[in-house]
């Protein structure tokens, strides 16, 4: 059984208007909506009574107490006359289109905002035309008034379409009445008496005509809903049913939901062996570093400074406007920043950098632009929408016992921050660490930045080249984000671009031209704006440095962990094979290594995660795991250093990931290192569903063989020729199209 994927909403939402209706959906539910409707608020809050007053008074049902029909018959000439003034009144509006793109103009506007995920589309609801003239008009007058109506609701759907941009558009067709005639539950006479097949074919044809007028880029639904025309609100001895929710139904609505939730819980995870999975991302959307976030220039002059001990252990933002204030549930949501800038295209081509599961689109170039990668993973966190707390900042974790506390910042529909407290069996910390920037200790930097505001900064902080033009500019770093950078600076700076490193790059054998290679920057001069080189060298006049220098490691909810994983934010300790806290293997912490293929990486790993907290794979003892940590000390140093796997150790890491993953068998866990522990949460006994899961083999981590060892191996080359295409290179979209084939 497949799990939740999200809610679909319909009908009347019982709130004052339709912005509340789109603040309350993309607070209580974001992302699990892929369409948001209006609510129906105000004059339509009870699906079609509000057009009754669209009719002519003169073909309108009259109605008694009780709702009862108390018209008089019309006589045949009674009859000819309304007849003929339908025909010369003009036409009948609607008023869905006004209505719908005066919530549509309320919608685009909380989406610019950030309220809304970008992903997330417009939903227009529109009835059949037997919805309104089976209830509202007389008998008598019915075929002279239903083609009149239905021709209004076509020009009201035109309308729409050609207003609202199509790709954030979905228009639902409702047969509601239409439903209740087609299952038999309510017999009126306005599609004739008789066969009951031919009143269902009517109605296909109702329905087909509708969808006609939709364009096909536009998405369309039908809801097949009979609501409360016959008030079914519950089925007793059921768990779920369906009941609809309007003005004055707030019990029976209480009564659903507390049903209903009984049973969607355990469909939160299928047929795995947690009883419950939750992921709190302090962003509106999925994407992460992928997320563009514009930095303005008041923003990063006011960053220079180095990141004390404190900001490296504790995460602290209080340096930068564009960062959300840390554990602040008071302030105005602020996206948080990233250190994603505008022209950037990844260093790695998309045969090798994406997941095993997911193709990347046809059109797609080599190496993919940032807009492409995170759609990607827009598409590839699909089937876990449904887990996601959105704009949920985690203000703290701790353990007491086996539980681990989880206090989490979470937003309110008045706007404001409202603190929950959570209890889980295990915690996986896959916030990333690219948050706060490391910049070097150097002599005279403090004097330079006092002296020189905004001409010290980090790359986090950096969107476009121009700022640098016609300036003489020092980028210290080549790494990817150097290197990238760098390239574009060199096309608007000052020549030559000087570009300061500790060590040779692997992504590019030799300074391009127009670059002079330097090595590291020992001090600042203030006198004649001088940088100092470790080599002795000296540079005057220098307008502008740039830190492609990475980040510290901070997770400012582990404060209170003890032992802690942060000292001096160089790197995370106690972790074994970089992943697992061994002082509590609950504790996990992906994605951590540099110089890594990521998307694959953290594949591997996640499905070595997911066996061992499912119990089916086991870990060695804490003492084990220390000497692991402690050989790897011992091999790479406890500094920066320690997470990095260059080339082959990350292939080969994969692929160690891979077999140690493939050797989970059931419910019985299989040695890693000769010891018996077991990470085996208490929920994995409780799920409903562990009996499932103790066979299953789980998905199928990725394993590199010879064809992407040789991209690894290949990758700085094999951008190096997709970039000397210039523009062409857009074009350029496998690996054979910029001269590489693997003959393996």
């Amino acid at each position: 059984m497949a799990s939740v994927q999200g809610c679909h909403i319909v009908g009347s939402v019982p709130l004052a208007d339709t912005e509340s209706v789109l603040r309350a959906c993309a607070t209580g539910l974001p992302d699990r909506l892929k369409r948001m409707p209006d609510g129906e608020t105000g004059t339509r809050w009870y699906f079609v009574n509000w057009q009754q007053s669209t009719l002519p008074e003169y073909v309108q049902v009259k109605f008694g107490g009780g709702g009862q029909d108390v018209s008089y018959p019309l006589t045949a000439q009674e009859v000819e006359d309304a007849r003929l003034r339908l025909e010369t009144a003009g036409p009948l509006e609607t008023g869905y289109d006004t209505a719908a793109i005066d919530s549509y103009h309320v919608f685009a506007k909380l989406k610019n905002e950030g309220v809304i995920p970008k992903l997330t589309k417009f939903q227009v609801c529109i009835p059949t035309a037997a919805n309104v003239i089976g209830i509202f008009v007389r008998p008598e007058l019915r075929a002279a008034t239903e083609p009149l109506y239905e021709a209004a609701l076509y020009r009201a759907i035109r309308k729409i379409q050609d207003t609202v941009p199509h790709g954030e558009l979905a228009i639902q067709i409702d047969l509601a009445v239409d439903t209740a005639f087609w299952e038999g539950v309510v017999w009126e006479p306005y599609f004739g008496e008789g066969d009951q097949d031919a009143v269902k074919e009517v109605i296909v044809q109702y329905a087909a005509r509708m969808i006609a007028q939709i364009d096909s880029d536009v998405e369309v639904g039908i809801h097949n809903c009979y609501g409360d025309i016959v008030p079914k609100l519950k089925q007793h001895g059921t768990d779920l049913y369906l009941g609809v929710v309007h003005h004055g139904h707030a019990s029976a609505t209480k009564e659903m939901v507390e049903a209903a939730g009984k049973v969607l819980d355990g469909y939160l995870v299928a047929e795995q062996a947690f009883s419950e999975i939750k992921i709190f991302e302090q962003r509106s959307t999925v994407g992460g570093i992928w997320n563009y976030v514009p930095c303005t220039e008041g923003t990063a002059a006011r960053v220079a400074h180095r990141c004390s001990d404190v900001e490296k252990v504790e995460g602290r933002r209080g340096d930068t406007s564009a960062d959300r204030p840390f554990g602040n549930t008071s302030v105005e949501y602020v996206e948080p920043l990233t250190p994603l800038y505008d022209r950037l295209e990844t260093n790695i081509p998309r045969d090798l950098m994406g997941f095993s599961d997911l193709d990347w689109p046809e059109d797609c170039q080599l190496f993919p632009r940032h807009e492409t990668v995170l759609e990607y993973i827009e598409k590839y966190a699909e089937d876990v929408r449904h887990l996601i707390s959105f704009r949920a900042q985690v203000l703290s974790v701790h353990s007491e016992g086996e539980e681990w506390h989880v206090d989490v910042s979470v937003p309110q529909i008045s706007g404001s921050q409202m603190v929950e407290h959570h209890k889980f069996d295990a915690v996986v910390v896959a916030s990333g660490h690219f948050d706060v920037p490391y910049m070097p200790d150097v002599t005279g930097m403090e004097n330079w930045v006092q002296a020189y505001p905004g001409s010290i900064l980090h790359s986090k902080y950096y969107r476009t080249p121009d700022q640098y033009a016609d300036k003489k500019v020092i980028v210290v770093g080549n790494s990817a984000s150097g290197t990238d950078i760098g390239a574009q600076i060199r096309t608007v700076c000052r020549a030559p671009l000087i570009a300061s490193t500790r060590s040779a790059s692997y992504l590019q054998a030799e300074a391009p031209p127009g670059q002079v290679d330097k090595p590291a920057i020992s001090e600042f001069v203030v006198a004649d704006k001088t940088v100092v080189f470790a080599d002795g060298s000296r540079e005057q006049h220098v307008d502008a440095v740039l830190y492609c220098t990475g980040y510290y490691y901070s997770f400012p909810f582990l404060q209170g962990l003890s032992p802690p994983v942060v000292n001096t934010g160089e790197r995370v300790e106690r972790l074994y094979q970089h992943l697992f806290y061994w002082p509590n293997p609950t504790l996990i912490f992906p994605t951590l290594n540099q110089k890594i293929i990521p998307f694959p990486f953290a594949e591997a790993q996640a499905a070595v995660v997911a066996r061992a907290l499912a119990g089916r794979l086991s870990l060695p003892s804490s003492p084990d795991m220390k000497r692991w940590e402690d050989s790897t000390v011992t091999e790479m140093g406890a500094r920066r250093d320690f997470h990095v796997l260059k080339f082959p150790k990350d292939a080969a890491y994969i692929n160690m990931m891979h077999d140690w993953a493939m050797r989970a068998q059931g419910n019985a866990a299989q040695s890693c290192g000769g010891t018996d522990k077991v990470v085996s949460p208490p929920m994995a006994a409780n799920s409903p569903l562990a009996g499932d899961h103790q066979s299953a083999t789980g998905k199928e981590p990725p394993y590199w063989t010879e064809r992407e060892y040789w991209m690894r191996e290949r990758f700085p080359a094999i951008k190096k020729a997709f970039q000397d295409f210039g523009e062409a290179r857009h074009s350029k979209r496998t690996l054979a199209d910029v001269g590489f084939v693997f003959n393996g």
